[in-house]
């Protein structure tokens, strides 16, 4: 799930104290809003083996011994029109690959 993020813009007048003024503590005004993310979510649908790189090879439900398989994830990237870089990880028995 995206993070809302929060932010805060803030002036301030004479901020050097170049100035002799009456009152020294009115000289800054702000404002803070929270944003959400622009509406992009992943969603992962399935993680499973495969005999071979590419979707073409045969699902494997149970490995066997010296048996070469491929880690591979359906997912959806959902919200954008164009390229979004994703970090990603594989981990078997909390190993990663």
């Amino acid at each position: 799930m995206a993070r809302d993020r929060t932010h805060t813009l803030r002036w301030d007048f004479d901020y050097n104290d170049m100035l002799i003024e009456s009152d020294e503590n009115n000289n800054s005004a702000s404002v803070t809003w929270t944003s959400a993310p622009a509406g992009v979510d992943i969603e992962a649908h399935r993680a499973h083996l495969n005999t071979m790189t590419a979707a073409a090879g045969d699902e494997v439900t149970t490995p066997t011994v010296d048996q070469a398989v491929y880690f591979h994830l359906d997912y959806r990237i959902v919200g954008s029109g164009g390229a979004v870089p994703v970090e990603r990880r594989a981990l078997l028995d909390g190993q990663q690959f």
